[in-house]
């Protein structure tokens, strides 16, 4: 038979499989990082979600098939399953190898990302940053100067000057300063007339002090606007919106939002700690799972072999050598097993010599057993005889008295003489299988159908004999070797019970054979008579001759097979028929 599998089969990653793997592990790191440190929001945005979900699919799905390797070690090491502490302590040692070898690296490049993620954070980059944050504020102030000029001299002026036509306002004002975006005149605080850029439009000033009013913008342009009154009666105002570039803002709001950031005490620190968590869980834990499983993996190559060689063992210490095992090249494990064939070669071989040298013993043993039989009728037939005779000479004409009881008994001896010579004909001059084709599941039926007429009690089960498996056998033979079993079954049984039948395709060697039982819930054979089970002429029953068995295990033995069995008084009986499935 081939080698016991373990409790399941072990994971097995495929180079490329664990490469695309990493690949889409460190693809995704780099936005992730940007996101998680650079962002200035206090929680990451959808993105940032939808890269840590696809980075966390590797090592979430190691995790999950180291689990399931685990809950099987855990309940076979609870039941003491053969080798599930050898397969902890391998697992065990595998991990702390990889942890240990996973701190210095681990160190190491934990210092090396503290020491990049605070780099931007010198004195050099925060001057730098400075700088460029004041230039910024420069431009926008020196902007809004501008537009504080533009508006309260040159718009108001122009005005009184060219009327308070918003478009007339524009366009000069346009000449002045490429900037100006749109122009609004109002008369008593409400819009009058409105030129340029819809956006900056105000409608209604009424609640607004002169001065700076605030920016507005569409998209990527921002308008700042300035309001100033006119001197003189009217109540006239006009609001002056000027464009202002759009990278300019940008990069002003950037610089604020960094100097925000650098500003918030430990807010690195903060963001470093489960940044560096998730780091080690996306490319230090995987490691450690693949280095478990490999663990578990290497276990298991042990553990198998060796467990089965002990079953091995174990059916050898109950007599049954048929199990092989298939042995792996190119190991000393693989060596183990055929050393082990060998040897269980050797034992059949030696077992099969002693059986022949057992078997000449038994036909010596038989001889004397059939010159017993055959003496115990002798007896009464010539004790008749003489009787007969004596009456005869003594009294001739009362020998007619005796003579019919004399007669019958000499034909009733004769006739269980002739009983035993039958049967021993039958055992010694067994002719030689003619087999052919046959279906097993219809030769047991055809074996069982006499049976279940006569023995209503009984129940015969074929339910497990495979109905397409098909052997080359000797039918008739084959049929009294199964109906001598039945006949054993139900005189065990007392005629109420169940026989069982069950066929299966067992691997040996380089060969296959079909395993067939038939068990029976009898009484069972007791422990001082299994020896002689198979031995011609023993028998418990009344009426038998002890031939039964004896033939069953002649014609199975003529098939290329063998036939044993196992029993326990008071549970039943089965018998394993082992017969060649290749041939």
């Amino acid at each position: 038979m081939s080698s016991p599998e373990g409790s399941g089969p072990a994971p097995r990653f495929g180079l490329a499989a664990l490469v695309a793997s990493f690949a889409l592990v460190a693809g995704g790191s780099f936005p992730l990082a940007r996101a998680a440190l650079l962002s200035g929001a206090p929680r990451a945005g959808t993105p940032t979600l939808v890269y840590a979900a696809l980075l966390a699919v590797v090592p979430l799905s190691l995790l999950g098939i180291l689990a399931f390797r685990i809950r099987g070690l855990v309940a076979d090491y609870r039941v003491r399953g053969y080798g599930s502490r050898l397969r902890a302590k391998l697992s065990r040692q595998f991990l702390l190898i990889a942890l240990l070898a996973s701190v210095p690296h681990g160190v190491f490049l934990g210092a090396l990302l503290r020491t990049a993620v605070r780099a931007p954070w010198t004195a050099t980059t925060q001057d730098a940053l400075d700088a460029g944050f004041q230039v910024a504020v420069a431009f926008q102030e020196e902007r809004l100067a501008r537009l504080a000029y533009l508006t309260e001299r040159d718009a108001v002026v122009l005005g009184e000057r060219l009327g308070w036509d918003a478009s007339v306002l524009l366009a000069a004002l346009a000449e002045r300063e490429s900037g100006a975006a749109a122009v609004e005149v109002f008369r008593d605080g409400l819009s009058a007339g409105f030129a340029g850029a819809e956006t900056a439009r105000l409608g209604d000033v009424r609640a607004a002090s002169p001065g700076p009013l605030s920016r507005v913008g569409a998209g990527d342009t921002v308008y700042l606007r300035h309001l100033a009154r006119a001197p003189g009666s009217g109540a006239r105002s006009v609001a002056v919106s000027l464009r202002l570039p759009p990278e300019i803002d940008r990069a002003a709001a950037a610089l604020g939002r960094v100097r925000r950031m650098e500003a918030v005490p430990g807010f690195m620190d903060r963001r470093f700690a489960p940044f560096l968590a998730f780091y080690w869980f996306l490319f230090a834990l995987p490691p450690l799972a693949i280095a478990l499983l490999a663990g578990l993996s290497a276990a298991d190559t042990i553990v198998r072999p060796v467990a089965a060689l002990e079953e091995a063992a174990l059916a050898a210490a109950r007599g049954d050598l048929t199990p092989r095992l298939l042995p792996r090249p190119g190991d000393e494990l693989g060596g183990l097993v055929s050393a082990w064939n060998r040897m269980l070669s050797g034992v059949e071989a030696a077992r099969y010599e002693a059986a022949a040298a057992e078997k000449v013993a038994a036909w010596r043993d038989i001889a004397q057993r059939l010159a017993h039989e055959l003496k115990n009728p002798l007896t009464p037939i010539r004790l008749s005889a003489e009787r007969v005779l004596r009456k005869w000479r003594s009294d001739p004409a009362s020998a007619g008295e005796i003579l019919e009881p004399s007669m019958l008994a000499i034909l009733q001896e004769t006739q269980v003489m002739n009983s035993l010579l039958s049967d021993f004909r039958s055992f010694a001059s067994l002719p030689e299988p003619a087999p052919d084709w046959t279906n097993l599941r219809a030769l047991v039926e055809e074996a069982c159908s006499p049976y279940r007429a006569s023995f209503p009690e009984t129940r015969f089960d074929t339910g497990n004999v495979d109905p397409d498996l098909v052997l080359r056998v000797d039918r008739t033979r084959m049929r009294q070797a199964l109906e001598n079993l039945i006949s054993n079954a139900l005189d065990a049984m007392d005629g109420k019970g169940s026989v069982t039948f069950r066929s299966d395709l067992v691997k040996a060697a380089e060969s296959r054979y079909c395993r067939l039982q038939i068990r029976d819930t009898g009484r069972g054979i007791p422990p001082e008579n299994r020896d002689r089970i198979f031995v011609p002429y023993f028998t418990t029953k009344r009426a038998g001759t002890g031939l039964g068995l004896s033939i069953t295990e002649r014609i199975v033995q003529d098939h290329g097979g063998r036939v044993r069995f196992e029993s326990e008084p008071g549970a039943g009986t089965v018998f394993f028929l082992d017969l060649p499935f290749d041939s």
